[in-house]
């Protein structure tokens, strides 16, 4: 049997993911007052909102792209094809972070930290659907993640090595209080 492959279009489409991190840091400032709005019976997005717009980032961080794990791949293509898993909803989506600078590898299922690393939930309207992609928010409050953030991730479950979408290994700086709210966009293009 003859096998024949034929020329490439150059007009056909690639898929490209851009995944982008940004980390907005905030004094404890921020706390006190997310939470006086809180006491005062608003809603989480509402007083996240007006938290957010009251106490200004003493520093906004614009991280460059990370890469897909294998994991993370399969449990997409299942989901398209309604073949069953976890979606990257709200009440499962997680964004992590942890302080290890080991390289990244397609094999990996989680961060690579030993213990310096937590999966956070997402804010009350997160994530949000755009144009051809999906953005993912977390706050790391006073008291959480305070450690170098030299990794992150986006994960659809709060367990240990499962539902690691992506990882990226770069320098986000060193938290020791205050707020840091980071936001991933995940883009197809």
């Amino acid at each position: 049997m003859a096998e024949l492959w034929l020329p490439r279009d150059p007009s056909h489409e690639f898929v490209r993911v851009m995944t982008v991190a940004t980390v907005e840091k905030r004094t404890e400032d921020y706390d006190v007052f997310l939470a006086s709005l809180l006491d005062k019976g608003l809603p989480r997005w509402e007083a996240e909102e007006k938290a957010s717009r009251g106490v200004a980032p003493y520093e906004i961080i614009h991280g460059d792209y990370n890469a897909m794990v294998d994991n993370g791949i399969n449990a997409l293509l299942l989901l398209l094809v309604g073949g069953g898993g976890t979606a990257y909803n709200n009440a499962n989506a997680r964004l992590g972070v942890g302080d290890s600078n080991t390289a990244w590898g397609t094999t990996q299922t989680d961060l690579q930290a030993a213990t310096n690393k937590l999966r956070n939930v997402m804010k009350a309207t997160y994530p949000q659907t755009g144009t051809k992609k999906q953005t993912f928010a977390s706050d790391f409050a006073t008291g959480e993640a305070n450690w170098v953030w030299a990794e992150w991730g986006i994960f659809n479950s709060n367990t240990a090595n499962t539902g690691m979408l992506s990882r990226k290994v770069e320098s986000l700086g060193t938290k020791s209080s205050g707020t840091w709210t980071l936001t991933v966009d995940f883009a197809l293009s």
